[in-house]
């Protein structure tokens, strides 16, 4: 009986993985990296230059966050307003007081150049002799030309880049303009890589909405801070109040909750709060790691990909890509499964009754 138990362990252990990280993510796959208003720790954001880069660099999503012009078009913009970002104050006067990008047509914020300086200068990325292919890699680009550029990317270079867009205002217009434009391009079910996110429930509500008219079923994400009250995992918009996930569960597939933490009030992306997610089927994709230097960045990393965290926003996707590969690459301990574990004691209970039965 010796032989055979050994024989059994040997091919068990065999069977094994080799020691390499494994993740406790979701699904049991790595975290995606979702590059933050593109590349842009390197180059102007929410830029066709900046999700080129992006990219280039191995993305697995690029996240456009989407406004809306006066006359109806969804543009990629972070803010609400063209003053932090462009050179509008140099082209044109206030109106109704400021620069709200739905006071201006596509045409006028054609004419505009993203002028935001990035961190650090491209030069310092894994490819610093990039130049943008785009004919305008500077302007204010639309959300159609944004989905142009990652699904022509893919055609052309055999990629599989998806987008993970941001509504920045309550629009059902808006909300309208961002299903259907995904859905014409190819990204309309759960299993595609597309999500589509925002900080206002009611917004995601409303999309929920638009996708059953239109029968998609693009997954959905809660954007916020994250907390656990009484063992109960909650997203909050603002540092009171608060909604437990069970109770957003049945329109959003995840949540993206913000690294800043505050224990006084409980705020945290902590390893207890992505499991309690987990258990109610969700994600989480926190935001945003902004740190260009490889081995601060892998420190900061470590932690919250040992907590499972299924995906994260950088700013510096290569950076991001590097630390991940090394923690694929660092040796754990792999505990044995529980089915074989068990397997494993039962032979051994019936080398011990054999033992006694043959003294």
């Amino acid at each position: 009986m010796r032989p055979i138990l050994t024989a059994f362990c040997l091919s068990f252990a065999a069977a094994m993985p080799a020691g390499a990280a494994t993740f406790n993510t979701l699904t049991g796959a790595a975290p995606i990296i979702i590059a933050h208003r593109g590349a842009s720790g390197y180059q102007p954001e929410h830029t066709l230059a900046a999700y080129e880069l992006a990219a280039r660099l191995g993305a697995d999503y690029i996240e456009p966050d989407v406004v809306i012009t006066s006359d109806g078009v969804a543009i990629a913009l972070h803010d609400t307003t063209l003053d932090r970002t462009t050179d509008v104050e140099a082209l044109f006067g206030p109106r109704n007081g400021g620069y709200d990008a739905v006071d201006f047509t596509l045409a006028e914020i054609r004419t505009l150049t993203v002028d935001h300086a990035p961190a650090t200068p491209v030069n310092e990325s894994a490819i610093p002799d990039f130049v943008p292919t785009s004919a305008t890699p500077y302007g204010v680009p639309t959300l159609q030309e944004v989905v142009d550029l990652v699904t022509g990317y893919n055609a052309a270079n055999g990629t599989d880049i998806g987008l993970h867009p941001e509504l920045k205002t309550a629009d059902p217009a808006l909300n309208r303009i961002i299903v259907s434009t995904l859905v014409e391009a190819g990204f309309s079910t759960a299993g595609d890589k597309v999500y589509i996110q925002s900080f206002d429930l009611q917004t995601l509500r409303d999309v929920a909405a638009v996708q059953a008219e239109l029968g998609s079923t693009i997954r959905q994400v809660a954007l916020g801070a994250a907390r656990v009250e009484d063992g109960v995992p909650m997203v909050i918009c603002s540092l009171t109040g608060g909604t437990p996930l069970g109770d957003i569960a049945d329109f959003v597939d995840g949540v993206g909750p913000s690294l800043f933490a505050n224990p006084d009030l409980g705020i945290g992306v902590t390893s207890v709060f992505v499991g309690l997610a987990h258990d109610l089927g969700l994600e989480v994709h926190p935001y945003t790691f902004n740190e260009a230097d490889p081995e601060a960045a892998y420190a900061a990393f470590v932690g919250y990909f040992d907590s499972g965290i299924d995906g994260f926003f950088t700013n510096y996707t290569d950076v991001a890509r590097t630390s991940l590969a090394r923690y694929e690459a660092t040796p754990s301990p792999v505990p044995l499964p529980a089915p074989g574990l068990a397997l494993l004691v039962g032979v051994a209970g019936l080398v011990a009754i054999r033992r006694r039965r043959e003294r």
